[in-house]
């Protein structure tokens, strides 16, 4: 008995998988940036309760991107907002295949459990 329900909570796993697999969205769709982040490293000094992040954005659009900037998220491992922070890239706009450049720095208490990192582009540009 205990092997057949097994077998069939197993069953429901798969079929549910299969469903959730298959209703993913493609990534074949138009991009929703103009802005690709193509090189990025961070790093939490301990002693110092300094978060360091470095990164680079690309402009992959065929038009200029005023105001190219990166938006990031700390979060610790509870899932709680800890900092944030956004900053221009320099330069702040970017013609069709520049690269700029974004540094950011923000004092903690902890290291971060989760850093989210988003390119942003626009903010005070009308």
């Amino acid at each position: 008995m205990a092997r057949t329900a097994r077998g069939i909570f197993l069953m429901f796993l798969l079929l549910c998988g299969a469903g959730l697999a298959s209703a993913q969205d493609s990534c074949e769709g138009e991009a929703t940036s103009n802005l690709a982040i193509p090189e990025l490293s961070w790093r939490y000094d301990a002693e110092e309760g300094l978060f360091s992040l470095m990164a680079t954005l690309l402009n992959i659009s065929s038009a200029d991107v005023k105001g190219a900037a990166l938006v990031v998220e700390l979060y610790d491992a509870s899932g709680n907002l800890v900092a944030d922070g956004w900053t221009l890239s320099r330069p702040t706009t970017l013609t069709p295949g520049e690269v700029g450049k974004v540094d950011l720095y923000l004092r903690l208490k902890s290291y971060p459990a989760v850093v989210k990192v988003l390119p942003d582009e626009g903010r005070f540009y009308g």
